[in-house]
């Protein structure tokens, strides 16, 4: 079993962190030793993130911010489900952990009394090239992990304690236990096969045929009112992100699961990094997530402007995979751009600020979604601004925004029969007024609650 295996080629082939699937091969050895398929541990971390909120520069600080924090391992029989859980759970951790102890505090009893701790890996370059012997890529659990189990009282040790790192290429796992003898090589011999369980699957699953964008994309979505059994996928406008419906649409939608989308390309376009991204490509990358987070159709989709024309085609390419869409709402956005900049002379400038709508033009009349639609399998509904907004901050885009305006149904009509289309008209809105008018919230949230019960 090859470090390389675990390190390189299993996250790759699961589409998860590294200590995703460590935490998963521990959540299965809990499982064997407690009996229970839901265990709780403490997840220790040097400290040094890259933290969202405020612009914090560790860069000349040396040694470690600890942080601790308990994080829940929900086991199922199914493996890939199993990582699924764990990966959501941890997502949905904020900021790594950082700023818990000084929240909630670090009272023993407070946290869970398993621990876990990967380092990550020590001269992993040097090492990795300084020997090509078996011996140098395999890992192991270190010797006398069962010598000394008794431990005071004292010393601060929970119940059982992992630390993991990789040096020489070599990944090593240290367990430290208050259990008796049998019982510690047990558990570290359950942990070990599981991780063996763990690298020998990885070929039975697909590669993705395209880059794996999940260590790029930290945050990927927020999850809301997760008790709740109906689940809308919301996808964020160009401009912005989940924050962009804060304070309209999802405080008026707390009786669905809501996941909130984050703004990928918005992110590769701060770093210069977006040529040649497509719809099409976003839209693989968001409906990974989507089929972790629900892995049985039907799907309800919503997104307003960039956030619309992503969420039909995620829809498009879920449907055309056998998967069931059940709503599909879009808040103003604009289809078939190409054709628009035609009749507006749009300058090459204006091309290149648009360029992702502008290569949009997807050919769906004869694929299994255009004829799910035509047959009215599929709800689509378009809230539809009627007003141009014309502040100074969008001039350059006033032709652009006027045609919209003034078309009846934003160009949708030229991919799609019109005749499957339900327009809802947001009178007196413009195409970013609408979230700051609460009567027209309340208006889109009453039509989209009459058709997700």
């Amino acid at each position: 079993m090859e470090t390389s295996n675990l390190l390189r080629d299993c996250p790759h082939a699961y589409g998860a962190h590294i200590n995703t699937l460590m935490l998963t091969a521990l959540g299965y050895a809990l499982r064997e030793l407690t009996r229970s398929r839901i265990n709780c541990v403490t997840l220790e971390g040097h400290g040094r993130e890259d933290i969202e909120e405020g612009d914090v520069d560790v860069s000349r600080t040396v040694g470690w911010f600890t942080t601790m924090y308990p994080v829940l391992l929900e086991i199922e029989d199914d493996l890939r489900q199993s990582i699924l859980n764990i990966e959501l759970h941890l997502m949905q951790i904020p900021n790594k952990g950082i700023g818990y102890g000084t929240i909630i505090g670090y009272e023993n009893q407070d946290l869970p009394q398993v621990s876990f701790n990967y380092l990550g890996q020590f001269e992993a370059v040097s090492s990795m090239k300084a020997s090509n012997s078996s011996r140098n890529r395999r890992w192991y659990i270190t010797d006398g992990i069962v010598g000394d189990v008794t431990v005071e009282k004292d010393s601060g040790l929970g119940v059982i304690s992992v630390n993991g790192f990789c040096m020489k290429g070599q990944i090593r796992f240290n367990i430290s236990t208050r259990l008796e003898s049998g019982r510690t090589e047990q558990f570290a011999n359950l942990f070990k096969s599981k991780l063996e369980h763990i690298i020998r699957e990885r070929c039975s699953i697909s590669p993705l045929n395209e880059i794996d964008y999940s260590n790029d994309f930290e945050h990927p979505f927020v999850l809301l009112n997760v008790d709740s059994i109906n689940t809308l996928f919301i996808l964020p406008p160009g401009h912005g992100g989940a924050e962009s419906y804060f304070t309209n649409i999802i405080p008026n939608l707390s009786s669905y699961k809501l996941v909130v989308f984050n703004n990928y390309y918005k992110n590769l376009k701060e770093k210069n990094m977006e040529q040649g991204f497509s719809f099409e490509t976003l839209a693989r990358l968001y409906i990974k997530y989507i089929k972790r987070i629900q892995s049985k159709c039907p799907y309800n989709l919503l997104g307003w402007s960039f956030g619309g024309v992503l969420s039909f085609e995620i829809a498009r390419q879920l449907n055309n995979s056998g998967d069931e869409i059940a709503n599909l709402f879009m808040i103003d956005s604009y289809f078939n751009m190409k054709k628009v900049s035609l009749e507006i002379c749009m300058s090459d400038d204006e091309k290149l600020t648009n360029e992702i709508n502008y290569l949009y033009s997807p050919q769906v009349e004869n694929e299994a979604f255009g004829l799910n639609i035509a047959n009215k399998n599929i709800n689509v509904v378009l809230f539809k601004a009627n007003k141009v907004d014309s502040s100074n901050e969008l001039k350059d885009q006033i032709e652009l925004l006027k045609y919209y305006t003034n078309t009846p149904l934003n160009c949708l009509d030229t991919i799609i029969n019109k005749k499957s289309i339900r327009v809802i008209e947001m009178h007196e809105a413009t195409h970013f007024s609408w979230i700051h008018d609460k009567e027209q919230i309340v208006s889109i949230c009453d039509y989209l609650t009459s058709l997700l019960t």
